[in-house]
């Protein structure tokens, strides 16, 4: 049995993501929000540097400015804070951006902006960006190429943007009235529900059930900053995964694909030609190579819409083998009500799975392995029975454990898994 210890994605560690964080509006301090409207809370309000990503992609109306994959992105920066717009990418050859007071900038009549401006490098080439540090009273701002009109978008200042942390989740308004000022990430309810996460970090969220969905493949590079031995994609629909693993010395040390085709149930040639196709959900890889400054690759490839319910990422530990009677079920939190004419109403919920099972260790490694599970209470963690059996693998929690000191040699350990919903 091993476990993955799961690595937190934030977004120092999430370097790219093929899947747009636009599904609705950014909230703002200024910003007016009627009952039952929704915002999201995508970027940190902070006095540290916000960096965003910029590539150049023809929209089918001319070349746009992606900014962390969205084109045109409105952007809202706080007083005092600075905002690196890295343009590295090498599809920003030619297209130096600028920023000014004016819509479009010099090509909308108006000039460019430069208080707290540094330009390093040559856009299209390594190292190369553009930062501002907001001076306070700012005007609101414009992004814009210097070259070509029409490519960037706004960039709103302002004294306090209010939010410390960026949620990545997604809010609805509950204030019967105009909701203004209420910074959704600290509202205790009275202005704010809690909807979800974006669909771009659905997949990196607890909620399994909850799934970052896109027509096409959904592509991503995470740069753990710290040895990275496994990956878990958990309720997942895919035609294949690819994981690549690059170190900044070495290259390219791990690049593979694995078919997500099921062939549970196929027992012989007539079940193999005549039953219908089906997929597996789940993937567990556990034999990344030991680089702590790799960059993981994830691409799930499909040429329908892809469904990742969970993308873990961690490192892999022994925990002992499991034994043969290990038990899997669910937990279904679907309801049924019988009304007095016994008439049943079925509302269906969310489901978990959960497991009993018997490991047994090395007597030898009895502390090692209580305390590595004493560190991973409250810790949602990738639970594997076995490699070989699909099926098997939970994406939980542990209720409990008890280890069984029953020998010198080796000793029992019984753990109750619970799987997030």
């Amino acid at each position: 049995m091993k476990v993955i210890q799961r690595l937190v994605i934030n977004d120092s560690l999430l370097t790219t993501s093929n899947v747009p964080e636009n599904d609705t509006t950014e909230w703002t301090l200024a910003g007016h929000f009627a009952i039952n409207d929704t915002c999201m809370v995508t970027f940190a309000a902070s006095t540290g540097t916000t960096t965003f990503a910029i590539t150049v992609a023809d929209t089918g109306s001319g070349n746009k400015y992606n900014v962390n994959g969205t084109p045109q992105l409105l952007l809202n920066l706080t007083e005092g804070s600075t905002y690196r717009f890295d343009q590295s990418d090498s599809t920003n050859a030619g297209h130096p951006l600028r920023f000014s007071t004016t819509s479009d900038g010099t090509h909308g009549g108006g000039s460019e902006y430069t208080t707290g401006v540094t330009v390093v490098g040559t856009a299209g080439s390594a190292g190369a960006y553009t930062q501002i540090v907001v001076a306070a009273g700012a005007a609101n701002l414009y992004y814009y190429c210097t070259n070509h009109s029409g490519m960037g978008g706004t960039a709103n200042t302002t004294a306090d943007a209010g939010a410390a942390t960026a949620t990545h989740k997604i809010y609805k308004s509950v204030y019967n009235g105009t909701n203004q000022g209420n910074d959704p990430t600290i509202d205790d309810g009275t202005n704010w529900q809690d909807v979800s996460s974006t669909n771009r970090y659905k997949m990196f969220n607890e909620v399994i059930q909850e799934q970052t969905t896109q027509v096409g493949n959904v592509a991503v590079t995470i740069t753990p900053a710290q040895v990275t031995t496994a990956v878990a994609c958990i309720n997942v629909d895919c035609d294949s995964i690819t994981i690549t693993s690059t170190d900044p010395t070495d290259g390219l040390v791990y690049n593979q694909t694995f078919q997500m085709n099921s062939y549970s149930g196929i027992t012989d040639w007539y079940a193999y030609f005549f039953t219908a196709i089906s997929r597996k959900d789940e993937l567990i890889v556990t034999n990344l190579p030991s680089y702590g400054t790799s960059v993981i690759g994830v691409t799930f490839n499909n040429s329908g819409t892809t469904k990742v319910g969970g993308l873990v990422l961690g490192n892999a530990v022994v925990i002992g083998d499991s034994q043969y009677g290990a038990s899997f079920g669910i937990i279904d939190y679907s309801t049924k009500t019988i009304d007095s004419q016994g008439r049943t109403t079925i509302t269906y919920g969310a489901y978990a799975d959960e497991a009993e099972i018997d490991v047994v260790i090395e007597s030898t490694r009895f502390a090692e392995v209580k305390n590595t599970l004493t560190a991973l209470r409250n810790v949602p963690s990738v639970w594997i029975a076995s490699e070989d059996a699909d099926g098997t693998a939970i994406y939980g929690y542990y209720r409990e454990f008890n280890v069984l000191y029953t020998g010198p040699v080796v000793s029992m350990c019984t753990l109750s898994i619970e799987g997030l919903t």
